[in-house]
């Protein structure tokens, strides 16, 4: 997880917090927790905010 934190720039406590609140699919296997790469992009797109200046 320490990877998927740095990727969307997100400290490990902060991405689980994402995972728990069920914005973001995980898979569990024992004390793990897997992510897909895929997952995390499409996580990155749909909170993008566009802002104008």
């Amino acid at each position: 997880m320490p990877a998927a934190s740095v990727y969307l720039g997100q400290s490990v406590p902060s991405l689980r917090e994402i995972i728990w609140a069920g914005s973001l699919p995980a898979v569990r296997v024992g004390k793990r927790i897997h992510l897909d790469i895929n997952d995390l992009d499409k996580w990155v797109e749909e909170h993008k905010t566009r802002y104008t200046f």
